[in-house]
């Protein structure tokens, strides 16, 4: 079940995304995506990604224009963006925001099975 929302609900500048839970190791996988939403202009998403302890794993800018369709990142493409080049378990990817309605999204995969589970983030 994938809920939907509306443009209001989006990441404005100033606002961060936070996305708990995220796992890249031998049993779990990440993908992740971004929707610039706003027809009016380009957004940035400024991705950083802290352990369970808070410490920066690694950060990358992923500058998006207007696109309704978004940008979905592979987990072996988000984890080469991050810089990182080993596993995380239990990260939490924050998304500072600059634009007016930037929405973001992952989905942790179970490795054996290729279950999906769907996170949205909390806006802050």
């Amino acid at each position: 079940y994938i809920g939907s929302k509306g443009l209001e609900e989006g990441g404005r500048t100033g606002q961060a995304l936070f996305i708990t839970g995220l796992c890249y190791n031998d049993q779990f996988r990440v993908n992740v995506g971004f929707i610039n939403a706003d027809a009016d202009g380009p957004g940035l998403a400024t991705a950083s990604l802290h352990d369970e302890q808070g410490t920066l794993l690694g950060t990358h800018e992923f500058y998006m224009p207007f696109n309704t369709m978004g940008l979905q990142i592979s987990a072996n493409e988000f984890v080469s963006l991050m810089g990182l080049s080993g596993s995380f378990t239990n990260a939490t990817l924050v998304i500072a925001v600059s634009g007016d309605s930037l929405f973001a999204y992952a989905s942790s995969v179970d490795n054996l099975t290729n279950d999906p589970v769907y996170l949205t983030p909390t806006v802050h």
